[in-house]
């Protein structure tokens, strides 16, 4: 059991300590061995593995643009049908909603009378 840390910064640190658990459970972070003493205090250098920098990377990449993400688990708005759905206009849509949507807006260079 370890006393709860007085320091501020030290105890928003140590709310992570389930999850730095965890990383270490699962070999998500690695330990190079060496052990430094600083002062009274010995401490090893963590990394994360290159499959969590991978992956890390991926997540960081821009999102797909909102027209291209499909949903699942969503009902139509239009026409009610459970299934893959895109978000259009405020709107979750199946392909055929969609698809009809789209031949109902005016095109960008239309001119309305």
């Amino acid at each position: 059991m370890t006393a709860d840390p007085a320091d501020p910064e030290e105890a928003a640190v140590a709310r992570f300590d389930p999850v730095l658990r965890t990383l270490m459970t699962f070999g998500l972070v690695e330990s190079d061995g060496v052990e430094e003493t600083n002062a009274d205090e010995a401490s090893r250098q963590w990394h994360l593995t290159p499959a969590v920098q991978r992956r890390l990377n991926s997540l960081a990449s821009p999102a797909p643009p909102a027209d291209k993400v499909v949903y699942f688990g969503h009902r139509c708005s239009s026409c009610g049908e459970h299934g893959p759905t895109w978000f259009n206009g405020g709107e979750f849509l199946c392909s055929a909603c969609r698809e009809r949507a789209a031949t109902l807006v005016p095109s960008a260079g239309a001119i309305e009378r």
